[in-house]
């Protein structure tokens, strides 16, 4: 039998853990990215396909294929979801055909790759989980720099959390917002906040509303940690 491949989404929360042991979160306040450069979509020489680096608990990820893409609709993770066909359905129903080790008719106007094996086809779909959508409120893209730009994220607590994409020479890197408590990477550092404890159980919420010199110089400077890597790779065109 060929591997199953679990797929794995990217989740990303602002939550720490700090030195005393306390645990607490944070986010960003609805209006903190306005004294900030928003733009609608990243330059286009920035556009392209990002395959995930293998690294040590990473194998999986980057076998049931794990890219980030950047075009003019904005950035997306495309992973793969392992399908099966049986192969009378495919004999008897017209719409699917499978020609020198491809299946067409899954998806449209295009075809994935396919095995047959005990009667039964296995195939890979690729499907989209978008970070930042063009046109899609109230998500917000950030230009830090030429190489930086941050994604607002607006969560269900009427906030938002914030992600860091930063291109390398060949690559990109995607970072989070790692704050503590004390220390230079301190919420304290950020003069504008608000704390919440709504349900009495010692579990800090903090909401930030840095200014823009807190932005780039704490934020954007001292609190991110790169969770993952990814180079480059050049589109290839497949044969049939």
């Amino acid at each position: 039998m060929k591997k199953l491949f679990t797929l794995l989404f990217l989740s990303v929360v602002c939550a720490s853990w700090a030195q005393d042991s306390d645990i607490f979160s944070y986010y960003f306040h609805n209006g903190s990215f306005q004294v900030l450069d928003a733009v609608n979509q990243f330059d286009q020489d920035k556009f392209g396909k990002f395959e995930l680096k293998e690294e040590a608990g990473k194998e999986a990820r980057v076998a049931a294929g794990d890219w980030m893409i950047i075009d003019e609709s904005g950035i997306y993770l495309q992973k793969n979801k392992l399908m099966t066909m049986p192969k009378s359905e495919v004999r008897e129903n017209s719409k699917y055909t499978v020609r020198n080790g491809w299946m067409h008719g899954v998806m449209e106007n295009d075809s994935v790759p396919c095995t047959l094996e005990e009667d039964i086809y296995y195939f890979l779909i690729p499907f989209k989980t978008y970070l930042f959508k063009k046109g899609s409120a109230p998500h917000k893209l950030i230009k830090i720099n030429k190489s930086s730009y941050a994604l607002f994220t607006y969560t269900d607590e009427g906030a938002y959390s914030v992600n860091v994409v930063q291109f390398t020479s060949g690559g990109m890197e995607m970072k989070e917002v790692e704050m503590t408590l004390k220390g230079e990477r301190s919420i304290e550092n950020i003069e504008k906040r608000e704390e919440f404890d709504d349900n009495g159980d010692g579990l800090v919420t903090y909401v930030l509303n840095p200014t823009k010199q807190e932005w780039n110089s704490v934020i954007f400077t001292k609190c991110l940690v790169t969770y993952d890597s990814y180079q480059k790779v050049k589109t290839e065109e497949k044969t049939e």
